[in-house]
């Protein structure tokens, strides 16, 4: 910049340097710093990210694991639960799905044991028949068809009640309000068409519960001919249902020869026959039937006998409208 004086002939000249580099110098030092703090927290961000995906995705990479693990043989397998997370809660649906699957499968696999143990004896008649079958003997003719018609009407309805058993095992409840007292008289009005016994209530519980309706009268009704199979001719049977400590209570109770004590219990699974039972027809399976309905719904089937009869007994929750 040019400087005179005046009344000076001389001239002069001001001049400025600046050192860039000297004055950019904090403002490098602060960009170095924060690049270097930058670089530390994206490494520090990753290193926790890194663990946190980890951890939250661990479940899911055992869940995918034990999928390629598991097998038809072996469903027993099960992935812990830690924490109460979406993924805990994914784990929890998973080993809930794995359980249905397994019981399902069992289920399955009972139900193809019982159908080839129980056909074995029927095919075994059916086919001795037909070798020792006599095409020149009109009466023996007419004997081996009456055999065969029987076996194989035995088997088919050994088949339905396998099918039956194996549907009130697996398939949802169609619960829906029901009142007890009105499911007593329908009942009792289906049990009266079955000949030979005088029917009839001796209790109807005032209220309306959460119910399976058809499922129930199939379990209730079991009972009754059950009762009018082996109760003796023309003895009463009673049906009642009350409610008592939570609980629906439906009854069938008959005068016939007390069950035995041994037999209690066996009785309700399946194939299952007690002593009197006899020559008197059925496939063992309309009690493990009824004791698979009353399983559904979280009740039982009890059976209690003394001198005057036998009492068998549906205990069901009292789950009422609103109140599931």
């Amino acid at each position: 910049m040019p400087v005179s004086v005046a009344g000076d002939p001389a001239r002069g000249v001001f001049a400025v340097a600046i050192d860039l580099g000297r004055r950019l110098e904090p403002v490098d030092g602060t960009f170095r710093a924060y690049a270097l703090i930058a670089g530390i927290v994206v490494v520090v961000i990753g290193l926790i990210g890194w663990i946190i995906a980890g951890r939250l995705l661990a479940p899911i990479r055992r869940l995918n694991a034990m999928a390629q693990r598991i097998g038809a043989d072996d469903l027993r397998e099960r992935i812990p639960v830690e924490g109460d997370d979406d993924v805990s809660v994914l784990t929890g649906t998973v080993n809930s799905m794995l359980d249905r699957i397994e019981t399902g499968v069992q289920q399955r696999r009972a139900l193809l044991d019982d159908v080839r143990h129980e056909l074995k004896a029927p095919l075994s008649v059916v086919r001795g028949e037909f070798e020792l079958l006599d095409s020149g003997d009109p009466l023996v003719i007419a004997q081996a068809q009456r055999v065969g018609v029987e076996e194989v009407d035995r088997m088919a309805a050994l088949v339905d009640g396998l099918t039956d058993l194996t549907e009130v095992q697996t398939s949802a409840l169609a619960r829906t309000p029901v009142d007890v007292a009105a499911l007593t008289d329908d009942l009792l009005a289906r049990a009266s068409t079955m000949s030979g016994h005088a029917w009839r209530v001796d209790a109807r519980a005032a209220a309306v519960v959460l119910l399976d309706r058809e499922r129930i009268i199939q379990a209730w009704l079991q009972l009754a001919d059950n009762a009018a199979k082996y109760a003796p001719p023309g003895s009463p049977i009673a049906i009642g249902s009350e409610v008592a400590g939570g609980e629906v209570l439906l009854r069938v109770v008959d005068e016939g020869t007390p069950i035995a004590l041994a037999d209690r219990d066996r009785i309700f699974k399946r194939f299952a026959r007690g002593r009197a039972a006899g020559a008197r027809g059925g496939s063992g399976l309309g009690l493990a039937i009824v004791a698979a309905i009353a399983a559904a719904h979280d009740g039982r089937v009890t059976l209690g006998s003394d001198a005057g009869g036998n009492t068998f007994t549906i205990h069901l929750p009292a789950r009422t409208p609103g109140r599931v």
